[in-house]
């Protein structure tokens, strides 16, 4: 936190569900990669926010197993996984730990959520050229708006003003009313699709 000139921060995640065996030997005393490593960082995480030096916390690259174990360990367990970041996106979505996180109030976040844009041509990047030029945007705006509509948070990387400024405008899904999913955006950029579109996608 000191080198971050911070007191705090907002979220911390779990980065792993497990110690790559090449950062093993900067922690030779972590138990084995487990069930039992996972909850005992968790309760160091825990202990962060108890402390008010994190004010939630969460998981990241967890499969549906090691998130209900890591669930399973109540009452050791004490505070439930605000969120948990994986990669989700037109090519790859895990649909079943969507709906168990929607179940259990964990809020899913995307990582690498443009990579169907970049990656060779496939049926999915097909239907995403279609429907892009069907609503004259482009694919980055159909793939972002594409997982907003499973209710899955959103954040791409970029180091371009420009197309951060793009990523603001994938626009309202409902049929009034303002601007972009969580942020700002003019309601004339809103970019609807329909379920036929989601679907084909």
């Amino acid at each position: 936190l000191s080198r971050l000139s911070l007191s705090y921060v907002d979220l911390y995640l779990m980065h792993l569900p497990g110690i790559r065996s090449g950062d093993r030997r900067a922690c030779p005393s972590a138990p084995p990669n487990g069930p039992a490593l996972r909850l005992a960082v968790w309760g160091q995480m825990e202990r962060a926010v108890k402390l008010g030096l994190a004010r939630e916390i969460g998981v990241a690259n967890f499969g549906l197993a090691q998130l209900e174990a890591l669930l399973d360990a109540a009452p050791v367990l004490k505070i439930v996984p605000s969120v948990l970041q994986v990669e989700y996106q037109p090519h790859y979505h895990d649909d079943e730990l969507r709906q168990f996180c929607d179940s259990r109030g964990i809020r899913l976040i995307a990582y690498g959520p443009l990579r169907a844009t970049t990656e060779a041509r496939s049926s999915s990047q097909d239907a995403l050229h279609r429907v892009a030029v069907a609503h004259n945007v482009t694919l980055v705006r159909v793939a972002l708006k594409w997982i907003v509509m499973q209710g899955v948070a959103v954040i791409p990387r970029s180091s371009s003003a420009a197309h951060l400024a793009e990523n603001l405008q994938i626009g309202d899904s409902g049929g009034s009313g303002g601007g972009r999913e969580g942020g700002p955006g003019p309601a004339t950029s809103a970019l609807r699709l329909s379920a036929d579109e989601l679907a084909s996608i």
